[in-house]
């Protein structure tokens, strides 16, 4: 078995649909990634030495512009694609009031969808204990 890539993402709270719904922010991976084109929550590897919510930070940063406030771990995934196994570890996430709003930087898209519109995504497998998880919410 190979060794696991430990990976973080965030479900990060942006702003609310014109029903009054809260949205979260997903992006589109480039056509250069692994899986191109899936729709994802942002965030990306841990580096040696860094703390999961220290990547969490500066992957969101990166990749969104944004500043977090907080963190907390929502679910967890372990998944072997054939080129390379994950643990990806999913946070709920708050930013901060000083924070711009995000954009993306890295992603070739970003949306800001509710739960409904993001419980019809099809995103990677290694995404299904979140998307479970998205559907035992509460509406």
């Amino acid at each position: 078995m190979s060794e696991a890539t430990l990976v973080v993402v965030g479900l990060v709270a942006h702003g609310d649909d014109r029903d009054g719904a809260p949205t979260w922010v997903v992006t589109r991976r480039g056509e250069d990634t692994h899986l191109p084109g899936a729709w994802e929550l942002p965030g990306g590897k841990v580096e040696p030495g860094e703390q999961p919510e220290q990547a969490l930070a500066r992957e969101l940063h990166e990749e969104l512009g944004v500043t977090l406030e907080s963190a907390a771990p929502i679910t967890f995934s372990w998944h072997a694609y054939p080129e390379r196994t994950v643990l990806i570890l999913f946070y709920a996430v708050g930013l901060s009031h000083e924070s711009p709003p995000p954009t993306a930087r890295v992603a070739k898209e970003l949306r800001l969808l509710n739960r409904e519109e993001l419980l019809k995504l099809e995103m990677p497998p290694a995404n299904a204990p979140f998307m479970r998880w998205l559907e035992n919410q509460l509406p």
